[in-house]
């Protein structure tokens, strides 16, 4: 029998404010935790703004055709015009006729409303890592045909936005990134005040299950003096 592949983050501990958010993203850049994913790739800005057939032809998958679904929601992502955001997770079909998920991440992601030069490269760094961790929550969700009807080529939009909320923060919660939970989390709390219908339902569904509280109470802890130390003790990092 061969090794079980190791997850990320269990083959080492991470800590902030030690450990740059920089290599967490080149690390989760090489995950194999979602089934059948095609790929993940980084592309400049004019070339994430294309359409989904020519953002896949311009990274070598003009063999996958793009898979669309309807939704109540209006606001839904990935039809004829180009895609907005920085990150996306399109359901793509291969040559066997199966349902697979890609993830594209925009090169450059900075935070919203950024335009000093003078920010700290660990936040930007940050920001990115929490793109990509919601694109491969969709990515997971597309894979495992949670949310997403792959027969009746329907989706709920809303819920899949609250899948993936609830993957990046057990991800971060699991690979010790309380600061970054916390960014992320005020980030929901944002998307619950979204004019876009699927945004604001999914951020709303995800705060209402009581979740948001038992991790906002995990962040205390962890940053709190005494839990960072019980953390490193824990880790064998304390020295």
């Amino acid at each position: 029998m061969g090794k079980k592949k190791k997850r990320p983050g269990s083959k080492r501990v991470f800590v902030e404010g030690i450990d740059s958010y920089c290599d967490e993203y080149e690390y989760w850049k090489k995950t194999t935790i979602i089934k059948r994913l095609v790929g993940i790739f980084e592309v400049a800005e004019e070339q994430f703004r294309r359409n989904l057939e020519d953002l896949l032809a311009s990274v070598g998958l003009s063999a996958y055709s793009v898979v669309r679904y309807t939704s109540e929601y209006e606001n839904k992502p990935g039809g004829d015009e180009p895609i907005s955001g920085t990150g996306c997770a399109v359901a793509v079909q291969n040559v066997y006729g199966k349902i697979v998920p890609v993830v594209f991440v925009q090169k450059d992601v900075k935070s919203v409303g950024e335009e000093s030069e003078e920010e700290h490269p660990q936040f930007s760094d940050s920001v990115r890592l929490l793109v990509l961790l919601h694109e491969l929550g969709h990515a997971d969700d597309i894979s495992k045909g949670i949310n997403y009807d792959h027969r009746e080529l329907t989706v709920d939009f809303a819920e899949a936005e609250a899948y993936a909320h609830a993957f990046v923060c057990k991800q971060a919660q699991r690979n010790s990134y309380p600061v970054l939970l916390s960014l992320y989390l005020e980030n929901v709390e944002r998307m619950a005040k979204s004019e876009h219908d699927a945004e604001r339902v999914g951020a709303e569904h995800f705060l209402q299950n009581g979740k948001a509280e038992e991790l906002q109470r995990w962040i205390a802890e962890r940053r709190s003096q005494a839990g960072l130390r019980k953390f490193l003790e824990k880790s064998r990092r304390g020295d």
